[in-house]
């Protein structure tokens, strides 16, 4: 859309969306918020039709259905931002987080993620979706499995969206691996390269999510094809709490 032939609003409304603190995934809901802020607040469907010719000219990415990418930020945002948009409570996470801090040696390009399986709520939707970022795979844990280590194990710092740590990755694939009524197979140590793992955030995330052993048959596959590494200690507060995967429904 050229310049020349904006509107007043429109170009206040590029303005908005460029400026630092503008939201980096939006919505049609979102951007009439915005719009019904300016001097000359637009019509809904003036709104709709500037976000149609906005995808036209690549100013907004489309994610998915009533989800846009706001590619006027700067940084422009990532696919893997619009993941919790598209479901609220997703956290990036399992392939695409190892892939990403080059743990995992295999193909991350499917954005991966987990969400909570809640007592007392519908189940969530999981499976593979196609969006216009890509393919989400999305799994689901219990709750009380997936948040079962503080917010500074479970999520990487500094991020806009909810992003696992390479640590709680690792954790969600070997807790999903090693339940039968998972779709996912254990990771194979060959795929991996475990020296940009923090042993210790990995002993304490693995065994509260009840997956010490499998942690440590891994960490020793990995030693015997590798090399020797520092063998990780489960210590008494793995043996307490380390039970194994639960009931998840995935």
């Amino acid at each position: 859309m050229k310049t020349g032939t904006r509107s007043p609003w429109q170009v206040q409304l590029t303005d908005l969306l460029s400026s630092p603190d503008a939201p980096r995934v939006i919505t049609p809901a979102i951007l009439d918020r915005m719009a019904s802020s300016l001097p000359q607040s637009p019509s809904r469907m003036s709104v709709y039709r500037w976000i149609r010719d906005s995808v036209a000219d690549g100013s907004l990415g489309r994610a998915g259905r009533g989800v846009y990418l706001n590619n006027l930020a700067d940084p422009k945002p990532e696919p893997d931002e619009a993941v919790t948009v598209l479901s609220p409570k997703a956290t990036v996470s399992l392939q695409r987080v190892l892939s990403k801090t080059g743990v995992y040696k295999g193909d991350g390009s499917v954005i991966t993620a987990v969400v909570p399986l809640e007592r007392n709520a519908p189940p969530p939707k999981v499976g593979v979706f196609e969006y216009g970022i890509g393919t989400v795979w999305l799994f689901a844990i219990p709750e009380r499995v997936l948040f079962a280590c503080d917010r500074a194990l479970r999520l990487q710092e500094g991020v806009s969206y909810p992003i696992a740590t390479p640590e709680k990755a690792l954790s969600d694939w070997l807790y999903l691996g090693a339940s039968t009524k998972s779709r996912l197979d254990l990771p194979n140590v060959a795929d991996l390269d475990l020296s940009a793992i923090n042993q210790d955030k990995m002993r304490i995330i693995a065994s509260r999510m009840g997956v010490g052993n499998v942690w440590l048959s891994l960490f020793r596959e990995s030693r015997e094809l590798h090399g020797t590494q520092r063998q990780p200690s489960l210590g008494l507060e793995d043996e307490d709490t380390d039970s194994g995967p639960g009931a998840s429904m995935l």
